[in-house]
Protein backbone atom coordinates (compact mmCIF):
# COMPACT_ATOMS: atom_id res chain seq x y z
CA UNK A 1 0.00 0.00 0.00
CA UNK A 2 1.25 3.55 -1.24
CA UNK A 3 1.64 5.70 1.96
CA UNK A 4 0.00 8.98 1.50
CA UNK A 5 2.80 11.71 0.48
CA UNK A 6 4.17 13.73 3.12
CA UNK A 7 5.01 17.56 3.32
CA UNK A 8 8.15 18.93 2.26
CA UNK A 9 10.74 17.86 4.62
CA UNK A 10 14.22 19.61 3.01
CA UNK A 11 15.47 23.02 3.08
CA UNK A 12 15.00 24.75 -0.08
CA UNK A 13 18.27 26.56 -1.31
CA UNK A 14 17.73 30.38 -1.46
CA UNK A 15 21.27 31.37 -2.49
CA UNK A 16 23.16 30.43 -5.79
CA UNK A 17 25.99 28.93 -4.17
CA UNK A 18 24.07 26.81 -1.22
CA UNK A 19 21.82 25.67 -4.58
CA UNK A 20 24.68 24.71 -6.27
CA UNK A 21 25.88 22.47 -3.23
CA UNK A 22 21.97 21.27 -2.96
CA UNK A 23 22.22 20.04 -6.78
CA UNK A 24 25.81 18.80 -6.26
CA UNK A 25 24.17 16.59 -3.32
CA UNK A 26 21.16 15.36 -5.43
CA UNK A 27 23.13 14.23 -8.12
CA UNK A 28 25.58 12.20 -6.00
CA UNK A 29 22.41 10.23 -4.47
CA UNK A 30 20.72 9.50 -7.98
CA UNK A 31 24.25 8.15 -8.88
CA UNK A 32 24.34 6.09 -5.94
CA UNK A 33 21.03 4.75 -6.26
CA UNK A 34 21.49 4.41 -10.18
CA UNK A 35 24.69 2.07 -9.77
CA UNK A 36 23.57 0.06 -6.40
CA UNK A 37 20.14 0.69 -5.51
CA UNK A 38 18.94 1.85 -2.10
CA UNK A 39 21.53 0.20 0.21
CA UNK A 40 23.71 1.76 -1.80
CA UNK A 41 22.70 5.26 -0.49
CA UNK A 42 23.87 6.29 2.85
CA UNK A 43 24.21 9.93 3.82
CA UNK A 44 28.42 9.33 4.27
CA UNK A 45 28.47 7.77 0.82
CA UNK A 46 26.73 11.54 -0.41
CA UNK A 47 28.81 13.48 1.69
CA UNK A 48 32.17 12.20 0.16
CA UNK A 49 30.57 11.99 -2.99
CA UNK A 50 29.34 15.58 -3.30
CA UNK A 51 32.62 16.89 -1.71
CA UNK A 52 31.08 17.96 1.34
CA UNK A 53 30.65 17.85 5.12
CA UNK A 54 28.16 15.35 6.48
CA UNK A 55 26.35 18.49 8.53
CA UNK A 56 26.02 20.19 5.20
CA UNK A 57 24.04 17.12 3.84
CA UNK A 58 21.73 17.12 6.86
CA UNK A 59 21.76 20.63 6.55
CA UNK A 60 19.46 20.30 3.64
CA UNK A 61 17.82 17.27 4.86
CA UNK A 62 17.42 16.04 8.09
CA UNK A 63 17.01 11.98 6.86
CA UNK A 64 17.31 9.74 4.22
CA UNK A 65 13.80 9.75 3.15
CA UNK A 66 14.00 13.37 3.21
CA UNK A 67 16.97 12.95 0.46
CA UNK A 68 15.05 10.54 -1.76
CA UNK A 69 11.83 12.58 -1.32
CA UNK A 70 13.74 15.76 -2.48
CA UNK A 71 15.43 13.51 -5.58
CA UNK A 72 12.05 12.41 -6.57
CA UNK A 73 10.33 15.57 -6.64
CA UNK A 74 13.32 17.73 -8.66
CA UNK A 75 13.80 14.85 -11.29
CA UNK A 76 9.54 14.77 -11.55
CA UNK A 77 9.09 18.44 -11.44
CA UNK A 78 11.72 18.56 -14.31
CA UNK A 79 9.87 15.51 -16.28
CA UNK A 80 6.57 17.30 -15.83
CA UNK A 81 8.38 20.70 -17.57
CA UNK A 82 9.68 18.88 -20.07
CA UNK A 83 6.31 16.82 -20.97
CA UNK A 84 4.20 19.83 -20.72
CA UNK A 85 1.86 19.92 -23.11
CA UNK A 86 2.64 23.11 -25.38
CA UNK A 87 0.26 24.33 -28.81
CA UNK A 88 3.44 22.83 -30.93
CA UNK A 89 3.25 19.76 -29.02
CA UNK A 90 -0.62 19.49 -29.51
CA UNK A 91 0.02 20.18 -33.49
CA UNK A 92 2.45 17.13 -33.89
CA UNK A 93 1.76 14.06 -35.97
CA UNK A 94 1.49 10.51 -33.51
CA UNK A 95 4.75 9.62 -34.95
CA UNK A 96 6.33 12.69 -33.33
CA UNK A 97 5.04 12.90 -30.54
CA UNK A 98 5.72 9.26 -29.78
CA UNK A 99 9.16 9.92 -30.66
CA UNK A 100 9.52 13.28 -28.95
CA UNK A 101 8.56 11.79 -25.81
CA UNK A 102 10.89 8.87 -26.13
CA UNK A 103 13.81 11.13 -26.96
CA UNK A 104 13.23 13.23 -23.55
CA UNK A 105 13.25 9.97 -21.77
CA UNK A 106 16.42 8.94 -23.60
CA UNK A 107 18.18 12.29 -22.87
CA UNK A 108 17.11 12.35 -19.09
CA UNK A 109 18.12 8.89 -18.38
CA UNK A 110 21.53 10.10 -19.87
CA UNK A 111 22.05 13.20 -18.15
CA UNK A 112 20.15 13.28 -14.70
CA UNK A 113 21.03 10.61 -12.20
CA UNK A 114 18.39 8.92 -10.05
CA UNK A 115 16.46 9.38 -13.36
CA UNK A 116 16.81 5.66 -14.11
CA UNK A 117 16.00 5.29 -10.12
CA UNK A 118 13.17 6.89 -10.28
CA UNK A 119 11.32 5.12 -13.17
CA UNK A 120 12.76 1.57 -12.25
CA UNK A 121 12.22 1.45 -8.48
CA UNK A 122 8.59 2.97 -8.82
CA UNK A 123 7.09 -0.14 -8.19
CA UNK A 124 9.66 -1.66 -6.24
CA UNK A 125 10.32 0.67 -3.89
CA UNK A 126 7.81 2.20 -1.08
CA UNK A 127 9.83 5.36 -0.89
CA UNK A 128 9.97 5.90 -4.48
CA UNK A 129 6.78 4.78 -4.98
CA UNK A 130 4.94 7.29 -2.57
CA UNK A 131 6.33 10.11 -4.12
CA UNK A 132 5.79 8.62 -7.82
CA UNK A 133 1.81 8.67 -6.73
CA UNK A 134 2.20 11.59 -6.37
CA UNK A 135 3.11 12.89 -10.09
CA UNK A 136 1.63 10.08 -11.72
CA UNK A 137 -1.41 11.45 -12.33
CA UNK A 138 0.19 14.86 -13.35
CA UNK A 139 2.06 13.24 -16.37
CA UNK A 140 -0.93 11.25 -17.34
CA UNK A 141 -2.98 14.11 -17.84
CA UNK A 142 -0.19 15.74 -20.43
CA UNK A 143 -0.71 12.25 -22.18
CA UNK A 144 -4.62 12.46 -21.71
CA UNK A 145 -4.93 16.17 -23.14
CA UNK A 146 -2.61 14.96 -26.32
CA UNK A 147 -4.69 12.17 -26.99
CA UNK A 148 -8.17 13.85 -26.73
CA UNK A 149 -7.14 16.25 -29.48
CA UNK A 150 -5.92 13.35 -31.59
CA UNK A 151 -9.12 11.17 -31.04
CA UNK A 152 -11.54 13.43 -29.73
CA UNK A 153 -13.90 10.29 -30.31
CA UNK A 154 -12.36 8.48 -27.34
CA UNK A 155 -14.73 8.25 -24.47
CA UNK A 156 -13.32 9.46 -21.30
CA UNK A 157 -12.69 5.71 -19.99
CA UNK A 158 -10.72 4.20 -23.37
CA UNK A 159 -8.59 8.29 -22.94
CA UNK A 160 -7.51 7.28 -19.37
CA UNK A 161 -6.30 3.84 -20.32
CA UNK A 162 -4.41 5.33 -23.72
CA UNK A 163 -2.54 7.87 -21.82
CA UNK A 164 -1.60 5.72 -19.13
CA UNK A 165 -0.29 2.71 -21.36
CA UNK A 166 1.40 5.42 -23.57
CA UNK A 167 3.32 7.06 -20.94
CA UNK A 168 3.88 3.70 -18.46
CA UNK A 169 5.07 2.04 -22.03
CA UNK A 170 7.52 5.11 -22.96
CA UNK A 171 9.04 4.70 -19.84
CA UNK A 172 9.74 0.88 -20.05
CA UNK A 173 10.56 1.14 -23.13
CA UNK A 174 13.20 3.69 -22.57
CA UNK A 175 14.70 1.67 -19.76
CA UNK A 176 14.85 -1.11 -22.19
CA UNK A 177 16.70 0.85 -25.10
CA UNK A 178 19.35 2.11 -22.05
CA UNK A 179 19.90 -0.75 -20.80
CA UNK A 180 21.27 -2.24 -24.27
CA UNK A 181 24.66 -1.81 -25.81
CA UNK A 182 25.70 1.45 -27.24
CA UNK A 183 25.54 0.11 -31.12
CA UNK A 184 22.22 -2.01 -30.73
CA UNK A 185 20.30 1.23 -29.31
CA UNK A 186 18.90 2.71 -32.20
CA UNK A 187 17.89 -0.32 -33.29
CA UNK A 188 15.63 -0.89 -30.32
CA UNK A 189 14.13 2.34 -30.27
CA UNK A 190 13.33 2.25 -33.62
CA UNK A 191 11.02 -0.79 -32.47
CA UNK A 192 9.77 0.35 -29.43
CA UNK A 193 8.70 3.75 -30.90
CA UNK A 194 6.94 1.91 -33.84
CA UNK A 195 5.20 -0.67 -31.28
CA UNK A 196 3.74 2.45 -29.50
CA UNK A 197 2.74 4.20 -32.34
CA UNK A 198 0.75 1.20 -33.88
CA UNK A 199 -0.87 1.03 -30.66
CA UNK A 200 -1.86 4.58 -30.60
CA UNK A 201 -3.25 4.21 -34.45
CA UNK A 202 -5.62 1.51 -33.06
CA UNK A 203 -7.42 3.62 -30.56
CA UNK A 204 -8.98 5.24 -34.16
CA UNK A 205 -9.69 2.20 -35.59
CA UNK A 206 -11.49 0.97 -32.71
CA UNK A 207 -14.32 3.77 -32.56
Amino acid sequence: MVKPISPIRWKTPIQQRSRDRFDRILNVSGQLLDDGGMNNLTMEKVAQGAETSIGSVYHFFPDREALIAALVSERSEEMLRMFSVSPAALALSVQDAVTRMFDLLMGLLKTRPGVKSLLSMAHSSPEIQAYRAHFNPQFLQSSAEYLNIKFPRLDAEKLTIAAAVWHHSSESFALLVASQPRKQRTIYAEQATNALVAYLDTLEQDL
